[in-house]
């Protein structure tokens, strides 16, 4: 399957990410995978075209696209670790985060007023029509058509999250099954916008993808009995891309390189990932190295501006905090952040969807207190907080 054993191994050791910590380690150099993280030009840019729109119309318009650029672009690393823990239906096979970039870049967007007349959905909300076009990885166009009572009645956010809804159209994923209709491709990207969380998965139980079709649901097996079929269909079918899912979360480990899967192991612990990933990233140091259990990565990632400057898959949640603290105080202007097993650490402040504060060692109170003194402070803004990736409430 190309997954690499580790034989004596195991174990901890001491590693500095791309920057000296105060843990007795040596300064060493970035992991050298310089990977810009929601950096591809396919999609919304945070300009658009306005067509037979009012003034107000505009000005809404684009206070909504504006906040869905920040929390596409500028929140990538977010948005990309949401749409990766989505279980997606009708999405061609192509993963959540793959998805998740293909959604910032530099294509202007082009917005229609009219007045559609179309009927509201069960919630009562105003549906958009779109221009959906088939997928294709290269940049192309992005228009869609509004209804004017929904622009005036509906709030920012809500606008920015069917921007995204309808954006995903245009990047050619449907929503064609009732049953599934929460978790379409198009529906997960809006849920990302408006609450930074997925859907929950339509699916209980056990589900086996061959290459990225569905092949097999059995809701009333137990995990046990789907880590074995999957096993078993890993050694079976060696040419093909096996994906399973338990309860809607992916089963086993996985190891990606340059964003490829290159290994996939159902059965294996966290440990055993960990310790796998350690030993590729030093084996293969030219090498983006990534490692996912039950879909989410495995340890500590820091990033800087965007791009990926240390990986650390063996390291406790101390260690991790600690070296987010010094990057974010060594380097204040740069956009630090920090992931744990694929959770954000501490507190983030966001302002009409841009993140403009970032506290790695806070707790869940300073976190709370600080949310709501700037929700007071800024009653006409947008104020978002989240801490250790989940939303503060204000």
């Amino acid at each position: 399957m190309g997954v690499r054993w580790i034989r004596g191994k195991a174990g901890l050791i001491c590693f500095c990410v791309g920057v000296v910590i105060h843990l007795g380690c040596g300064v060493t150099s970035a992991d050298g995978d310089e990977t810009s993280i929601a950096q591809s030009h396919e999609a919304i840019s945070g300009s658009g075209n306005y067509i037979n729109c009012n003034g107000a119309e505009v000005a809404k318009m684009k206070k909504a696209l504006t906040y869905a650029f920040h929390r596409v672009k500028d929140d990538g690393l977010a948005f990309e670790r949401c749409m990766g823990d989505a279980y997606l239906w009708e999405n061609e096979g192509v993963h959540g985060r793959t998805i998740a970039k293909m959604l910032a870049g530099d294509v202007v967007t082009e917005i229609t007023c009219s007045d559609l007349h179309v009927e509201k959905d069960a919630s009562g909300k105003v549906l958009w029509t779109t221009s959906a076009t088939a997928y294709v990885s290269s940049p192309k166009s992005e228009e869609f058509t509004v209804d004017r009572t929904f622009i005036m009645k509906a709030n920012i956010v809500t606008i920015a999250g069917v921007m995204i809804h309808e954006i995903t159209h245009n990047r050619g994923f449907p929503h064609d099954s009732d049953t599934y209709y929460s978790n379409s491709v198009a529906e997960q990207a809006e849920a990302c916008i408006l609450k930074a969380q997925p859907n929950a998965p339509i699916d209980k139980g056990y589900a086996l993808y061959w290459d990225g079709v569905r092949k097999g649901h059995a809701p009333q097996w137990a995990m046990a009995q789907g880590v074995k079929n999957c096993q078993w269909n890993v050694e079976k079918y060696p040419n093909k891309k096996i994906e399973c899912f338990f309860d809607g979360r992916r089963l086993g480990y996985e190891l990606y390189y340059d964003g490829v899967r290159h290994g996939y192991e159902p059965s294996w612990t966290p440990s055993q990932g960990k310790d796998n990933c350690k030993w590729n990233q030093e084996t293969y140091p030219a090498t983006k190295v990534e490692c996912h259990y039950r879909g989410r990565s495995l340890g500590y990632q820091l990033f800087r501006d965007g791009f990926r400057m240390g990986h650390a898959p063996a390291w406790n949640r101390k260690w991790a905090e600690n070296n987010c603290y010094w990057n974010k105080a060594a380097y204040p202007q740069k956009k630090v952040e920090c992931l744990f097993d694929s959770q954000p650490i501490g507190y983030e402040l966001f302002i009409d969807g841009k993140r403009v504060g970032y506290e790695p060692l806070w707790t869940a109170q300073q976190a709370k207190s600080n949310c709501q003194f700037n929700s007071s402070s800024y009653p006409m803004n947008i104020v978002n907080c989240r801490f250790d990736g989940l939303p503060v409430a204000n």
